[in-house]
């Protein structure tokens, strides 16, 4: 099993591309007044609810980024274990 199977910098990449079309649709309906963004219990519309969007889509993506690297790291770590564990009673 390779040493580091989960590149950090692939998932990055990933993450914002995988958030990035929703964010700017999210961000096109509330340039022209169609869907509110909301922050601190204030809606906002237009331009400045566009720019807040897309300011959002590298800060969204980083933290899925994270939370998967962790998660997939830990997940390969106790499945190494286990599998070690289960060929040396095996064989």
């Amino acid at each position: 099993m390779l040493k580091r199977p989960y590149s950090f910098v692939k998932l990055l990449i990933l993450s914002i591309l995988g958030i990035m079309p929703f964010s700017l649709a999210a961000a096109v309906l509330a340039f022209f007044k169609l869907m509110p963004v909301e922050i601190n219990n204030e809606t906002i519309y237009g331009s400045k609810a566009a720019a807040i969007v897309i300011i959002y889509i590298p800060i969204f993506g980083s933290l899925f980024a994270i939370l998967s690297w962790m998660f997939l790291n830990v997940g390969n770590k106790l499945y190494s274990l286990f599998s070690k564990k289960k060929k040396t009673e095996e064989g």
